[in-house]
Protein backbone atom coordinates (compact mmCIF):
# COMPACT_ATOMS: atom_id res chain seq x y z
CA UNK A 1 0.00 0.00 0.00
CA UNK A 2 2.86 2.27 0.80
CA UNK A 3 4.43 1.44 -2.45
CA UNK A 4 1.30 2.31 -4.43
CA UNK A 5 1.21 5.44 -2.41
CA UNK A 6 4.62 6.50 -3.35
CA UNK A 7 4.08 6.07 -7.07
CA UNK A 8 0.57 7.81 -7.04
CA UNK A 9 2.13 10.99 -5.40
CA UNK A 10 5.29 10.51 -8.09
CA UNK A 11 2.75 10.20 -11.04
CA UNK A 12 0.90 13.17 -9.62
CA UNK A 13 4.12 15.12 -9.61
CA UNK A 14 5.03 14.73 -13.06
CA UNK A 15 1.07 15.41 -14.64
CA UNK A 16 1.16 18.95 -13.41
CA UNK A 17 4.04 20.24 -15.89
CA UNK A 18 3.39 17.42 -18.53
CA UNK A 19 -0.52 18.31 -19.03
CA UNK A 20 -0.29 22.45 -17.86
CA UNK A 21 2.63 23.77 -19.61
CA UNK A 22 3.33 24.84 -22.48
CA UNK A 23 5.20 21.92 -24.21
CA UNK A 24 3.05 19.57 -26.52
CA UNK A 25 4.67 16.42 -25.36
CA UNK A 26 2.54 13.41 -26.47
CA UNK A 27 -0.30 12.45 -28.24
CA UNK A 28 -3.64 14.38 -27.75
CA UNK A 29 -1.52 16.99 -25.44
CA UNK A 30 -2.65 15.36 -22.49
CA UNK A 31 -2.83 12.14 -20.19
CA UNK A 32 -6.94 12.64 -20.78
CA UNK A 33 -6.43 12.39 -24.79
CA UNK A 34 -8.34 15.79 -24.96
CA UNK A 35 -6.64 17.20 -27.64
CA UNK A 36 -6.92 21.08 -25.54
CA UNK A 37 -4.93 23.77 -25.44
CA UNK A 38 -5.08 26.47 -23.21
CA UNK A 39 -2.65 29.20 -23.95
CA UNK A 40 -2.44 29.22 -27.69
CA UNK A 41 -4.84 31.09 -30.71
CA UNK A 42 -4.99 29.74 -34.06
CA UNK A 43 -3.77 31.64 -36.47
CA UNK A 44 -6.52 34.51 -38.19
CA UNK A 45 -4.52 34.55 -41.35
CA UNK A 46 -3.03 31.51 -42.29
CA UNK A 47 0.48 31.57 -43.82
CA UNK A 48 3.54 28.86 -44.29
CA UNK A 49 6.24 29.65 -41.78
CA UNK A 50 8.79 27.05 -43.13
CA UNK A 51 8.14 23.44 -43.95
CA UNK A 52 10.72 20.48 -43.99
CA UNK A 53 10.81 18.35 -46.30
CA UNK A 54 12.26 14.51 -46.73
CA UNK A 55 15.41 13.25 -48.33
CA UNK A 56 13.06 10.22 -48.34
CA UNK A 57 11.09 8.45 -51.15
CA UNK A 58 7.64 7.34 -51.13
CA UNK A 59 8.21 8.98 -47.12
CA UNK A 60 4.32 10.23 -45.62
CA UNK A 61 3.68 11.37 -42.32
CA UNK A 62 0.27 10.87 -40.71
CA UNK A 63 1.09 10.91 -36.96
CA UNK A 64 1.03 14.27 -34.95
CA UNK A 65 4.04 15.68 -33.60
CA UNK A 66 5.35 16.64 -30.51
CA UNK A 67 6.85 19.84 -29.69
CA UNK A 68 9.16 20.30 -26.99
CA UNK A 69 11.83 22.92 -26.32
CA UNK A 70 11.32 24.58 -29.63
CA UNK A 71 12.08 21.06 -31.12
CA UNK A 72 9.11 18.91 -33.41
CA UNK A 73 9.83 15.84 -32.77
CA UNK A 74 7.84 13.25 -35.39
CA UNK A 75 7.80 9.78 -36.56
CA UNK A 76 6.95 8.60 -40.68
CA UNK A 77 6.55 5.58 -43.04
CA UNK A 78 8.46 4.74 -45.90
CA UNK A 79 6.32 2.61 -47.67
CA UNK A 80 8.39 0.33 -49.96
CA UNK A 81 6.04 -1.65 -52.07
CA UNK A 82 4.29 0.46 -54.50
CA UNK A 83 2.03 -0.47 -57.23
CA UNK A 84 2.66 -4.04 -58.79
CA UNK A 85 5.91 -4.27 -57.81
CA UNK A 86 7.63 -1.02 -58.50
CA UNK A 87 9.97 -0.59 -55.68
CA UNK A 88 12.05 2.16 -54.67
CA UNK A 89 15.64 2.20 -53.01
CA UNK A 90 15.23 0.38 -49.74
CA UNK A 91 17.59 2.09 -47.04
CA UNK A 92 18.24 0.23 -44.62
CA UNK A 93 20.84 1.95 -41.62
CA UNK A 94 20.05 -0.92 -38.99
CA UNK A 95 20.71 -4.51 -39.20
CA UNK A 96 16.83 -5.74 -39.04
CA UNK A 97 14.50 -7.93 -41.44
CA UNK A 98 13.68 -6.36 -44.57
CA UNK A 99 9.70 -5.47 -44.30
CA UNK A 100 8.41 -4.65 -47.78
CA UNK A 101 5.89 -2.22 -46.39
CA UNK A 102 8.73 0.06 -45.78
CA UNK A 103 10.85 1.99 -43.05
CA UNK A 104 9.89 4.82 -40.29
CA UNK A 105 12.10 7.22 -39.41
CA UNK A 106 11.90 9.20 -36.03
CA UNK A 107 12.97 12.60 -36.95
CA UNK A 108 14.06 16.06 -34.47
CA UNK A 109 12.85 19.36 -36.44
CA UNK A 110 13.95 23.20 -35.19
CA UNK A 111 10.38 24.49 -35.09
CA UNK A 112 11.59 27.97 -36.20
CA UNK A 113 13.45 26.94 -39.15
CA UNK A 114 11.77 23.78 -39.67
CA UNK A 115 15.95 22.35 -40.24
CA UNK A 116 16.87 19.23 -39.25
CA UNK A 117 18.59 18.51 -35.95
CA UNK A 118 18.67 14.38 -36.64
CA UNK A 119 16.72 11.45 -38.09
CA UNK A 120 16.73 7.95 -36.44
CA UNK A 121 15.69 4.85 -38.47
CA UNK A 122 13.55 2.64 -36.40
CA UNK A 123 13.37 -0.37 -39.17
CA UNK A 124 9.74 -0.35 -39.70
CA UNK A 125 6.66 2.14 -40.15
CA UNK A 126 5.18 4.14 -36.94
CA UNK A 127 1.83 5.11 -36.93
CA UNK A 128 1.78 6.16 -33.20
CA UNK A 129 2.88 9.68 -32.01
CA UNK A 130 5.56 9.62 -30.34
CA UNK A 131 5.64 10.42 -26.49
CA UNK A 132 8.89 13.24 -25.23
CA UNK A 133 9.85 13.37 -21.23
CA UNK A 134 13.07 14.12 -19.46
CA UNK A 135 14.84 14.53 -22.82
CA UNK A 136 14.17 11.45 -23.76
CA UNK A 137 11.62 10.63 -27.26
CA UNK A 138 9.39 7.12 -26.89
CA UNK A 139 8.15 5.80 -29.62
CA UNK A 140 7.30 1.85 -31.01
CA UNK A 141 7.45 0.54 -34.46
CA UNK A 142 5.46 -1.96 -37.08
CA UNK A 143 8.05 -4.57 -36.46
CA UNK A 144 7.67 -4.85 -32.63
CA UNK A 145 10.70 -2.61 -31.56
CA UNK A 146 10.06 0.16 -29.03
CA UNK A 147 12.74 2.93 -28.71
CA UNK A 148 13.90 5.22 -25.86
CA UNK A 149 16.45 7.88 -28.14
CA UNK A 150 18.37 11.20 -26.90
CA UNK A 151 16.00 14.10 -27.59
CA UNK A 152 19.26 15.99 -28.11
CA UNK A 153 21.13 13.96 -30.32
CA UNK A 154 19.00 11.56 -31.70
CA UNK A 155 21.12 8.29 -30.18
CA UNK A 156 19.86 4.94 -29.26
CA UNK A 157 19.86 4.94 -24.84
CA UNK A 158 17.92 1.16 -25.31
CA UNK A 159 15.08 -0.53 -27.40
CA UNK A 160 13.34 -3.22 -26.37
CA UNK A 161 11.55 -6.19 -28.65
CA UNK A 162 8.24 -8.09 -28.28
CA UNK A 163 8.44 -11.07 -28.55
CA UNK A 164 8.09 -13.14 -32.09
CA UNK A 165 4.12 -14.52 -32.07
CA UNK A 166 5.37 -16.80 -35.55
CA UNK A 167 9.03 -17.52 -36.26
CA UNK A 168 7.99 -17.50 -40.30
CA UNK A 169 7.53 -13.70 -39.61
CA UNK A 170 11.09 -13.37 -40.07
CA UNK A 171 10.73 -14.27 -43.92
CA UNK A 172 9.51 -11.48 -45.89
CA UNK A 173 7.09 -14.10 -48.12
CA UNK A 174 5.64 -15.41 -45.00
CA UNK A 175 3.46 -11.82 -45.31
CA UNK A 176 1.04 -13.16 -47.43
CA UNK A 177 0.60 -16.30 -46.22
CA UNK A 178 0.50 -15.38 -42.48
CA UNK A 179 -0.23 -11.66 -42.47
CA UNK A 180 -2.90 -12.26 -39.62
CA UNK A 181 0.17 -13.73 -37.63
CA UNK A 182 2.69 -11.42 -38.94
CA UNK A 183 0.91 -8.24 -38.46
CA UNK A 184 0.28 -9.17 -34.26
CA UNK A 185 3.95 -7.31 -32.96
CA UNK A 186 3.11 -3.72 -34.22
CA UNK A 187 3.21 -1.30 -31.59
CA UNK A 188 0.55 1.32 -32.88
CA UNK A 189 -0.82 2.40 -29.46
CA UNK A 190 1.09 6.00 -28.40
CA UNK A 191 2.63 5.55 -25.47
CA UNK A 192 1.27 7.28 -22.04
CA UNK A 193 4.40 7.54 -19.23
CA UNK A 194 2.89 7.66 -16.00
CA UNK A 195 5.94 8.11 -13.19
CA UNK A 196 8.64 5.19 -13.92
CA UNK A 197 6.37 2.86 -16.44
CA UNK A 198 5.56 3.28 -20.40
CA UNK A 199 1.75 2.01 -21.05
CA UNK A 200 1.40 1.07 -24.29
CA UNK A 201 -1.17 -1.31 -26.65
CA UNK A 202 0.31 -3.87 -29.11
CA UNK A 203 -1.44 -5.56 -31.58
CA UNK A 204 -0.47 -9.13 -30.08
CA UNK A 205 -3.35 -8.02 -28.02
CA UNK A 206 -1.80 -6.91 -24.76
CA UNK A 207 -1.43 -3.86 -22.76
CA UNK A 208 2.33 -3.58 -21.93
CA UNK A 209 3.82 -1.79 -18.88
CA UNK A 210 7.87 -1.00 -19.15
CA UNK A 211 10.44 0.61 -17.11
CA UNK A 212 11.22 3.84 -19.24
CA UNK A 213 14.77 4.09 -17.75
CA UNK A 214 15.72 0.62 -18.23
CA UNK A 215 13.53 -0.82 -20.92
CA UNK A 216 12.45 -4.12 -19.21
CA UNK A 217 9.11 -5.11 -20.03
CA UNK A 218 6.84 -5.04 -15.88
CA UNK A 219 4.11 -7.01 -17.43
CA UNK A 220 2.27 -7.77 -20.28
CA UNK A 221 -1.92 -7.90 -19.75
CA UNK A 222 -3.94 -10.21 -22.26
CA UNK A 223 -7.04 -8.31 -23.76
CA UNK A 224 -9.38 -9.70 -26.29
CA UNK A 225 -8.12 -8.31 -29.00
CA UNK A 226 -5.92 -6.18 -30.94
CA UNK A 227 -5.08 -3.06 -28.31
CA UNK A 228 -3.98 -0.79 -31.59
CA UNK A 229 -5.07 2.44 -29.57
CA UNK A 230 -3.69 5.20 -27.26
CA UNK A 231 -4.65 4.77 -23.57
CA UNK A 232 -6.05 7.61 -21.55
CA UNK A 233 -5.87 8.26 -17.94
CA UNK A 234 -8.28 9.12 -15.21
CA UNK A 235 -8.21 12.21 -13.58
CA UNK A 236 -7.41 10.91 -9.98
CA UNK A 237 -4.52 9.07 -11.48
CA UNK A 238 -5.83 5.92 -10.78
CA UNK A 239 -6.97 4.06 -13.90
CA UNK A 240 -5.74 3.69 -17.43
CA UNK A 241 -8.66 3.52 -20.66
CA UNK A 242 -8.19 1.58 -23.66
CA UNK A 243 -9.99 -0.20 -26.14
CA UNK A 244 -9.46 -3.30 -28.24
CA UNK A 245 -9.85 -3.31 -32.01
CA UNK A 246 -9.94 -5.65 -34.57
CA UNK A 247 -11.48 -9.32 -33.73
CA UNK A 248 -13.46 -7.32 -30.91
CA UNK A 249 -15.65 -4.42 -29.70
CA UNK A 250 -14.10 -4.18 -25.84
CA UNK A 251 -13.26 -1.29 -23.97
CA UNK A 252 -11.43 -1.32 -20.74
CA UNK A 253 -9.84 0.31 -17.39
CA UNK A 254 -6.59 -1.22 -16.20
CA UNK A 255 -5.60 -0.43 -12.37
CA UNK A 256 -2.68 2.12 -13.24
CA UNK A 257 -0.24 0.60 -11.21
CA UNK A 258 -0.80 -2.71 -10.98
CA UNK A 259 -1.98 -3.37 -14.74
CA UNK A 260 -5.12 -5.26 -13.41
CA UNK A 261 -8.64 -5.28 -15.49
CA UNK A 262 -11.10 -3.04 -13.12
CA UNK A 263 -14.05 -3.39 -15.96
CA UNK A 264 -14.92 -4.39 -19.17
CA UNK A 265 -17.66 -3.05 -21.68
CA UNK A 266 -18.22 -3.11 -24.92
CA UNK A 267 -19.43 -0.48 -28.07
CA UNK A 268 -21.31 -1.46 -31.50
CA UNK A 269 -18.43 -2.01 -33.62
CA UNK A 270 -14.52 -1.83 -34.41
CA UNK A 271 -12.84 0.84 -32.24
CA UNK A 272 -9.70 0.61 -34.21
CA UNK A 273 -7.35 3.24 -33.32
CA UNK A 274 -9.22 5.42 -31.54
CA UNK A 275 -7.96 6.57 -28.18
CA UNK A 276 -10.84 7.11 -25.72
CA UNK A 277 -11.19 11.09 -24.52
CA UNK A 278 -11.51 11.89 -20.47
CA UNK A 279 -13.74 14.73 -19.08
CA UNK A 280 -13.38 16.41 -15.40
CA UNK A 281 -16.13 13.98 -14.33
CA UNK A 282 -13.91 10.82 -15.65
CA UNK A 283 -16.45 9.72 -18.48
CA UNK A 284 -15.04 8.33 -21.47
CA UNK A 285 -16.06 8.67 -24.71
CA UNK A 286 -15.45 6.25 -27.93
CA UNK A 287 -16.50 6.66 -31.29
CA UNK A 288 -16.41 3.45 -33.45
CA UNK A 289 -16.73 2.09 -37.41
CA UNK A 290 -20.10 1.14 -36.62
CA UNK A 291 -21.49 4.92 -36.14
CA UNK A 292 -21.54 4.84 -32.76
CA UNK A 293 -20.43 7.48 -30.12
CA UNK A 294 -20.83 6.08 -25.94
CA UNK A 295 -19.99 7.69 -22.82
CA UNK A 296 -19.00 5.19 -19.59
CA UNK A 297 -18.72 6.09 -16.20
CA UNK A 298 -14.43 5.87 -15.71
CA UNK A 299 -15.47 4.27 -12.15
CA UNK A 300 -17.73 1.75 -12.82
CA UNK A 301 -17.75 0.93 -16.39
CA UNK A 302 -21.43 1.19 -16.89
CA UNK A 303 -22.43 2.75 -20.32
CA UNK A 304 -24.06 6.37 -19.36
CA UNK A 305 -25.28 6.55 -23.07
CA UNK A 306 -24.53 5.44 -27.15
CA UNK A 307 -25.93 7.68 -29.85
CA UNK A 308 -25.98 7.03 -33.72
CA UNK A 309 -23.47 9.70 -34.98
CA UNK A 310 -24.50 8.73 -38.76
CA UNK A 311 -21.03 8.39 -40.38
CA UNK A 312 -17.98 5.78 -39.76
CA UNK A 313 -15.34 7.32 -36.99
CA UNK A 314 -11.84 6.53 -36.85
CA UNK A 315 -11.30 9.49 -34.85
CA UNK A 316 -10.33 10.39 -31.84
CA UNK A 317 -12.70 12.27 -29.39
CA UNK A 318 -11.38 15.58 -28.93
CA UNK A 319 -12.70 17.54 -25.86
CA UNK A 320 -13.82 21.60 -25.25
CA UNK A 321 -13.17 24.07 -22.81
CA UNK A 322 -16.71 23.72 -22.08
CA UNK A 323 -16.84 19.94 -22.27
CA UNK A 324 -18.23 18.86 -25.30
CA UNK A 325 -16.98 16.39 -27.53
CA UNK A 326 -15.96 16.70 -31.29
CA UNK A 327 -15.51 13.80 -33.37
CA UNK A 328 -14.97 13.43 -37.08
CA UNK A 329 -14.46 10.66 -39.12
CA UNK A 330 -15.81 9.44 -43.12
CA UNK A 331 -18.50 11.27 -43.28
CA UNK A 332 -16.65 14.64 -44.63
CA UNK A 333 -18.30 16.32 -41.19
CA UNK A 334 -17.19 17.82 -37.70
CA UNK A 335 -20.36 17.05 -34.73
CA UNK A 336 -20.58 18.70 -31.38
CA UNK A 337 -21.93 16.84 -29.14
CA UNK A 338 -23.32 17.74 -25.70
CA UNK A 339 -21.50 15.06 -23.04
CA UNK A 340 -24.74 14.68 -20.01
CA UNK A 341 -27.04 13.35 -22.74
CA UNK A 342 -25.59 12.46 -26.04
CA UNK A 343 -26.51 15.29 -27.76
CA UNK A 344 -25.86 16.38 -31.23
CA UNK A 345 -25.57 20.23 -30.66
CA UNK A 346 -24.21 20.93 -34.55
CA UNK A 347 -23.06 19.09 -37.61
CA UNK A 348 -20.50 21.17 -39.93
CA UNK A 349 -19.43 20.15 -43.51
CA UNK A 350 -15.75 19.51 -44.06
CA UNK A 351 -13.86 18.94 -47.56
CA UNK A 352 -13.18 15.42 -46.97
CA UNK A 353 -12.41 12.49 -44.63
CA UNK A 354 -11.30 13.59 -41.32
CA UNK A 355 -9.21 12.40 -38.45
CA UNK A 356 -8.75 14.38 -35.35
CA UNK A 357 -9.78 18.05 -34.17
CA UNK A 358 -7.81 20.37 -31.95
CA UNK A 359 -9.24 22.49 -29.52
CA UNK A 360 -7.60 26.34 -28.84
CA UNK A 361 -9.10 28.75 -26.69
CA UNK A 362 -11.75 30.09 -28.73
CA UNK A 363 -11.52 27.59 -32.09
CA UNK A 364 -11.14 24.08 -33.48
CA UNK A 365 -8.92 23.32 -36.01
CA UNK A 366 -8.86 20.02 -38.46
CA UNK A 367 -7.12 18.35 -41.37
CA UNK A 368 -8.52 16.41 -43.74
CA UNK A 369 -7.52 13.99 -46.47
CA UNK A 370 -7.78 16.81 -49.12
CA UNK A 371 -5.34 18.23 -47.93
CA UNK A 372 -7.54 21.23 -46.42
CA UNK A 373 -6.90 22.63 -42.78
CA UNK A 374 -10.13 24.01 -41.77
CA UNK A 375 -10.70 26.56 -38.54
CA UNK A 376 -14.01 26.80 -37.05
CA UNK A 377 -15.93 28.44 -34.52
CA UNK A 378 -16.98 26.86 -31.69
CA UNK A 379 -20.40 27.04 -32.82
CA UNK A 380 -19.47 25.05 -36.05
CA UNK A 381 -18.95 28.22 -38.19
CA UNK A 382 -16.03 28.03 -40.60
CA UNK A 383 -13.73 30.82 -39.99
CA UNK A 384 -11.39 29.53 -42.67
CA UNK A 385 -9.89 26.95 -45.33
CA UNK A 386 -6.21 26.73 -46.18
CA UNK A 387 -4.94 24.25 -48.63
CA UNK A 388 -1.50 23.64 -47.61
CA UNK A 389 0.16 21.84 -50.61
CA UNK A 390 0.80 22.47 -54.21
CA UNK A 391 -0.70 18.77 -54.72
CA UNK A 392 -4.12 20.90 -54.80
CA UNK A 393 -6.86 19.96 -52.54
CA UNK A 394 -9.18 19.08 -55.30
CA UNK A 395 -11.65 16.32 -53.85
CA UNK A 396 -10.75 14.25 -57.16
CA UNK A 397 -7.12 13.76 -55.97
CA UNK A 398 -6.92 10.76 -53.45
CA UNK A 399 -5.00 10.34 -50.64
CA UNK A 400 -2.48 8.13 -52.54
CA UNK A 401 -1.86 11.32 -54.24
CA UNK A 402 -0.46 12.87 -51.05
CA UNK A 403 -2.49 15.74 -50.21
CA UNK A 404 -3.83 13.95 -46.91
CA UNK A 405 -3.55 15.44 -43.42
CA UNK A 406 -4.28 12.25 -40.89
CA UNK A 407 -2.65 13.07 -37.75
CA UNK A 408 -4.41 15.69 -35.77
CA UNK A 409 -2.89 19.32 -36.26
CA UNK A 410 -0.67 20.74 -33.17
CA UNK A 411 -1.40 23.88 -31.75
CA UNK A 412 1.82 25.38 -29.82
CA UNK A 413 2.71 29.05 -29.51
CA UNK A 414 -0.16 30.42 -31.49
CA UNK A 415 1.23 28.32 -34.51
CA UNK A 416 -0.01 25.07 -36.03
CA UNK A 417 2.30 21.98 -36.82
CA UNK A 418 1.49 18.61 -38.97
CA UNK A 419 2.62 16.46 -41.20
CA UNK A 420 1.36 15.37 -44.78
CA UNK A 421 1.16 12.31 -46.69
CA UNK A 422 3.00 14.89 -49.06
CA UNK A 423 6.05 14.04 -47.02
CA UNK A 424 6.80 17.19 -45.35
CA UNK A 425 6.22 18.81 -41.84
CA UNK A 426 4.73 21.89 -41.72
CA UNK A 427 4.51 25.12 -39.47
CA UNK A 428 1.95 27.50 -40.31
CA UNK A 429 1.41 30.89 -38.33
Amino acid sequence: MISAFKNICFGLLIIIPTCCGTDWTMFANDFQRTNRVNSSSIPENPIERCRFETSHRHENFYTSPAIVNGTIYIGSFISNLYLFGALPPYEPSINRPFWWWGDGYVYSIDAETCELNWEFNTGSWIEGSVAVEDGVVYVGNGDGFFFALDAETGEEIWEYNLPKENPLCDYAFSFIIFASYCDTRNMNSSPLIYGDVIHFGSRSGHMNMMNKTSGEMIRRVEVNGDMHAALALSNDQTRLYGATAMESNNVYAFDVITGDILWQSTIPGLIYSLSPAVDSGDRVFWPSFDGKLAAFDGFTGDKLWEIDIGFTSRSSVSLGHDGIVYVAGFGSELIAVDPENGQINWRAALDSFSEGVTVGENALVIGDYNGYLTKLETDGSILWQYCHTENRCDREISRSSLTAIQGAPVLHNDKIYFGSYDGNVYVIE
